[in-house]
């Protein structure tokens, strides 16, 4: 759920506020992931509307399709979603036609599609007496909860109710007998475009669009509007004022932008932080006299490094949920390089990952193999100063499976070597971090050099 992403107690007064926003609004609205198409929250109009509680939403969601009503995405792309009337089944199995409103929101990187559903059903049964019953033409035109406006076939005001001349600010004589685009609400950049849906409307039956109008009080009203063709070459204009929920979506992306902020500062913090920890062993490395202790300090600090280089790219990134992991290994692989005083014309870095992304609870584990693997590597598998290559490559594996290769043409490893008992530290997290952390599995090849291959699932790690 939204409300369950990472936060600190900082934050739960906006949580809060996010949460009365959500539930203000007197439309059910749905938030969901536009490409697992998972409902990720709902508010409590949404409830009210389904009939279900909100788990039990989520459970149904793949089934219902309450935030996801194919009619209302077939056909469409990301930049093109449109406002559509379909039906959902409520839990007591009453059909209800609802209006529903896509919307893609930014956050983090990711999109999230917002919906708000409408349930029209006394504007479908309004709009269904218009068509076949002149005679109660007038009672409902009179008491829908929208404005509605009756148009000739040259776009000349017939009549209105009165939601519409409220929406207008004037009085009905100003409204009537005149064509639309001349009752001065509309700016005139707009009146092409309305035109020419009003055209479009005669040949389509029905049309929907979202504009602003100033009216004659001076006020900035956000109407949707849909037009319907009816007989006699007559066409209803109906409005709703979205004013009130416009100005709740500004908030709810405004309380978004604030949590990216939040987040942001997280990993910042945490990357100082590991970085003070880093310069206090380096310092405590420094007055050690033994060889031997002084290397495990210099190695804790390398391992630091790595997951602090981690926090310091999510930092620098628009997206917090991913790492790109080719830039991150090129980071890391410098910084070793430099540490130990190695010439990458001596031993040549070769990096072979393209278009790898892991969230950060599979980079962690995935830098600190790297980090011991390619440690080991410049420590041990070139003596006397010989010459020679350490390749990295990760590919995914039918979209299902990680594969990451380190492998060297040195002078390789013993060979009663076993990784899963290792007397050295290095190599035993290499096999711990694998197996247990990532619940994959590890291999080593001695056949040129030294070469481990570590294969594990995309799936979530932490279960």
């Amino acid at each position: 759920m939204i409300e369950s992403f990472p936060i600190q107690s900082e934050q739960h007064s906006n949580n809060d506020t996010y949460k009365v926003l959500l539930d203000s609004l007197n439309e059910a609205i749905f938030i969901a992931d536009p490409g697992s198409r998972q409902l990720l929250d709902c508010n409590r109009k949404a409830e009210q509307l389904t009939g279900f509680r909100k788990e039990q939403i989520d459970k149904l969601h793949g089934a219902q399709n309450f935030a996801w009503p194919t009619s209302a995405y077939q056909d469409c792309d990301a930049d093109n979603l449109l406002v559509v009337e379909t039906d959902i089944v409520a839990r007591d199995g009453r059909q209800i036609p609802v209006e529903v409103n896509p919307s893609l929101v930014n956050f983090q990187g990711k999109e999230l599609l917002i919906t708000f559903v409408r349930d029209i059903s006394e504007r479908k049964q309004a709009e269904e007496k218009i068509r076949n019953s002149e005679e109660k033409f007038r009672t409902i035109f009179e008491n829908v909860h929208d404005a509605l406006i009756y148009l000739d076939h040259q776009g000349k005001i017939i009549d209105v109710n009165e939601k519409a001349i409220n929406l207008y600010g004037g009085s009905r004589h100003e409204l009537l007998d005149r064509h639309f685009t001349k009752i001065g609400i509309f700016s005139p950049q707009d009146e092409p475009e309305l035109v020419r849906k009003f055209t479009h409307a005669f040949q389509e039956e029905k049309l929907s669009l979202d504009l602003s109008i100033n009216n004659k009080k001076g006020q900035t009203i956000h109407l949707e509007c849909s037009m319907t063709r009816i007989k006699n070459e007559k066409l209803v204009v109906t409005a709703r004022d979205v004013t009130a929920r416009k100005k709740v979506a500004q908030k709810l992306e405004s309380s978004l932008d604030e949590k990216e902020i939040l987040l942001k500062e997280i990993h910042h913090r945490v990357k100082n932080n590991m970085q003070i920890i880093s310069s206090l062993l380096n310092l405590q490395a420094r007055r050690v006299q033994n060889e031997e202790i002084q290397g495990m300090f210099i190695e804790s600090q390398h391992r630091i490094q790595s997951m602090s280089l981690i926090h310091e790219q999510l930092y620098q990134s628009k997206d917090f949920s991913s790492i790109d992991l080719g830039k991150y290994i090129r980071n890391l692989v410098k910084s070793l390089y430099s540490s130990y005083g190695i010439n990458s014309n001596r031993i040549k870095p070769v990096i072979a990952v393209r278009d790898v992304t892991l969230d950060i609870d599979t980079a962690i584990p995935c830098g600190l193999i790297i980090n011991e693997l390619v440690s080991n590597t410049l420590k041990y598998a070139f003596p006397e100063h010989k010459t020679g290559e350490i390749r990295i490559m990760m590919q995914t594996r039918n979209h299902e499976e990680h594969e990451l290769v380190v492998q060297d043409d040195g002078i390789g490893l013993p060979a009663d070597m076993d990784i899963s008992n290792s007397p050295t530290m290095g190599l035993y997290i290499v096999h711990l971090l694998s197996t247990r952390q990532l619940k994959g599995q590890v291999a080593m090849d001695r056949a040129k050099g030294t070469q481990f291959t570590i294969t594990f699932s995309k799936q979530n790690h932490y279960q």
